[in-house]
């Protein structure tokens, strides 16, 4: 047996599986066809599953096709800028197409220069760094449990943690370990992290 058979064998058994675990499993986002289930993946990572069906529908109904997409407009690009600061979702994963071999979409014609599609990610960036920075002021002084996931990267006496939103905080070790939960009060943000202090129960 080859292996993408094998593969395909293996993914059909699993799949099996989690039917007769889960016989009357739903998903929570709302799609018809495999590409729209894919985007509404990606959005549902930045957001709630009920906010990601309220913005899809004009969306899937413009971009029908992954070719849709790889040729929007610069028009399009202001449109989605506006998209995201009407929704404001709290992050976004964005990256700039690039040809991938064996996939549908590397058939398609790349016409868009890399330093504009470079520019075009930036505009995107900056409205959402605008947005996140503004939101994270916000909850400057609350209070929050966090997990924490390891030792911060810029500091070996400070932790990395996320909240129950999956914000990034920053703050003292004190007498915790990974995997503990403690109660952090943001002091200070930036656009994609939050620092704060520890306090005692």
């Amino acid at each position: 047996m080859s292996a993408d058979r094998e593969t395909r064998s293996q993914a059909k058994a699993v799949y099996r599986i989690l039917c007769k675990t889960y016989p009357n499993i739903r998903c929570e986002l709302d799609f018809t066809n495999p590409l729209q289930l894919l985007v509404a993946t990606v959005l549902s990572a930045q957001c709630t599953d009920k906010r990601v069906n309220l913005v899809t529908p004009p969306l899937f109904k413009k971009y029908k096709t992954a070719k849709d997409y790889s040729r929007a407009k610069i028009e399009d690009i202001e449109e989605l800028k506006g998209f995201l600061i009407e929704h404001e979702f709290d992050r976004v994963g964005i990256f700039t197409y690039s040809h991938e071999e064996n996939t549908h979409a590397y058939l398609v014609n790349d016409d868009v220069p890399e330093e504009v599609k470079g520019r075009r990610l930036q505009e995107i960036i900056d409205v959402q760094r605008a947005h996140a920075l503004l939101r994270n002021k916000a909850i400057v002084g609350n209070t929050y449990e966090v997990l924490i996931e390891s030792t911060s990267k810029k500091s070996d006496q400070e932790y990395s943690g996320r909240t129950t939103q999956n914000t990034v905080v920053i703050f003292p070790k004190g007498n915790y370990k990974p995997g503990d939960y403690c109660l952090v009060k943001i002091t200070e943000c930036t656009s994609a992290t939050l620092k704060g202090e520890l306090v005692t129960a």
